[in-house]
C-alpha cells in the first residue's frame, strides 16, 4: 500500500531498516570463519557477537511491525469511513425507491416485475433518468 502522507517515514524505516541489516552484515562477516573465535567455555565468545547482531535483527522488525501496523490502522479508518458513507447512501436510495414505488402507475410497476433488475450498461441511463 503506498501512502503520500508517509512518504518521511517510509523513508525513516527504509534507512533505519539499510543501516540496521548493513550493520548486521558487517558484525557478520567480522565473524570471519568460526575456527578464529578463541575457545571458551560455553562459547561466550561466539554468544557476545550474536547477541548484538540478534537485537539489531528484532528492532529491525519491530520497526516494520510498528509501520505495518500504522499502515493497516489507517487503511481501516478510511474503509471504515467508505462503510459508512454507503451505507448511508443505501439509506437514501432506499427511501427514494419506497417513494417512486408508491407513486409509480401499475403499468409501470408491471413491467419493472415482468424484467430482470439489472444495472443499465456504462455510460447508458434507463428510460426517463438522465446521464450525470
Amino acid at each position: 500500500m503506498t501512502n503520500d502522507r508517509w512518504p518521511a517515514l517510509e523513508a525513516d524505516v527504509e534507512s533505519s531498516l539499510i543501516s540496521s541489516l548493513s550493520d548486521s552484515l558487517t558484525s557478520l562477516a567480522s565473524l570471519g570463519s568460526l575456527g578464529n573465535l578463541s575457545a571458551s567455555p560455553g562459547g561466550s565468545s561466539l554468544d557476545n557477537k550474536i547477541e548484538p547482531i540478534d537485537n539489531k535483527i528484532e528492532q529491525a522488525m519491530d520497526l516494520v511491525k510498528s509501520h505495518l501496523l500504522l499502515a493497516v490502522r489507517e487503511e481501516v479508518d478510511v474503509l471504515k469511513a467508505n462503510i459508512t458513507k454507503l451505507v448511508d447512501k443505501i439509506s437514501v436510495l432506499e427511501r427514494e425507491n419506497e417513494v417512486l414505488k408508491t407513486n409509480a402507475s401499475p403499468e409501470v410497476l408491471a413491467k419493472l416485475a415482468e424484467r430482470p433488475a439489472a444495472p443499465p450498461a456504462a455510460g447508458q441511463s434507463a428510460p426517463g433518468h438522465r446521464v450525470a
